[in-house]
Formats: C-alpha cells, structure tokens, sequence
C-alpha cells in the first residue's frame, strides 16, 4: 500500500472513526480486476462533512518554483442529491436508480459501479483551481503526478435506504510565483460541496 494510500486511509479514520482502504482483488473467471469497495459510512447527521488540507512546501518568495499537497475527505448523506447526476433534490440513491440504472427502487452494483466511475470521472481535474483548492498569484498550480480518488459508494439496496457516502482525494502541485514581494494565495468560492 502506498504512503498516500495510508495517508488518506489515516484521514478518513480521523473523520469518520473507522479505518478505511481500497483493495484490489484478482477475479479468477476474468482477466480484469475488481474492486472491493470499503464498508460504507456510517449515516450522519450533517448533509456534507469534511476537510481539507494544502500544504504548501518550502519558503514561497518571489520568482519561485513551489510544490504543494492537496488532500481532501468529503461524506454526504444519501439523501443529500449531486449535480453530477438530474434531479438532485431526490438525492444520490434515487438519482443513481433512476439516471444511471433501471428505476426499480433498487440500488445493484453494477449501478454503485458506474456512479463510482462517474464520480471517479469527474473529480479527474488538472490543476489546483479546478479542484477547489487554491490559484496562488492568480495563476493555478498544476497536478505533479495526477489526482488520486478512493470513492466510498452508497451501500446496495433500497433507494429509501439512507446512509452516507463519500470520496477522499489527493494530488501533490506544483507551481510558480511571479516577481512581486507580495504572495497572493487565492481559495475559489463556486458553490460546491468542496468549499
């Protein structure tokens, strides 16, 4: 397991009380991998709760090469809907049933699998601004070596089920600071869940 593998695993204990990993097993009918997702969250009682935390290495002055950390955890309640998907105010589980499965009242993995990608999908940026974190001298750092996102998916079952769900993301940054004394460190406000 890699060090920011452990890293965001040793987050998510802090946030939620219970250590949480990904896992890849080897399916022996198939060729290709699959994913045994983590236990879901337990149900909470906030809409959205999470942190984040940028960590910027080195001195920042004038003129300089800076690299940074960006590490995020996010849960939502599953009655909380996402706009990465229609209807939003019937929340995630109906939303996923409806738009990206078969509209039974029911959650299937396969349905959990391709919202798992969705989100995966999304949260897929290029630079810092992009992820809600922070433009420094009104430019935006660039991802060093991509974006790294563990999704904890709403648990199988009933669309009246309520649980929680949630991703943890992580991204080391780098970037350049322009020629004036004065550092300028920017966090975008857009509205969205990681503010």
């Amino acid at each position: 397991m890699g060090t920011r593998t452990i890293s965001l695993a040793l987050a998510m204990l802090m946030l939620t009380g219970t250590l949480i990993t990904p896992a890849l097993a080897d399916d022996p009918e198939s060729n290709e991998p699959v994913w045994e997702w983590p236990e879901p969250l337990p149900p909470q009682d906030d809409y959205v709760l999470g942190d984040s935390l940028l960590h910027i290495y080195g001195p920042i002055s004038a003129s300089s090469n800076i690299s940074a950390t960006w590490v995020t955890n996010i849960s939502l309640r599953d009655d909380y809907g996402v706009d990465l998907l229609p209807d939003r105010a019937l929340g995630v589980r109906a939303q996923i049933d409806q738009h990206l499965g078969d509209g039974d009242g029911w959650l299937s993995i396969p349905e959990i699998a391709d919202f798992v990608s969705l989100v995966e999908d999304a949260r897929n940026l290029t630079d810092s601004e992009s992820l809600g974190c922070c433009v420094v001298d009104y430019l935006p750092l660039q991802m060093s070596k991509g974006m790294e996102v563990i999704v904890i998916p709403p648990a199988n079952g009933s669309v009246e089920s309520n649980g929680s769900w949630g991703w943890m993301e992580s991204a080391e940054l780098s970037g350049v600071t322009d020629s004036r004394t004065t550092r300028i460190l920017d966090v975008p406000r857009v509205g969205g869940v990681l503010e």
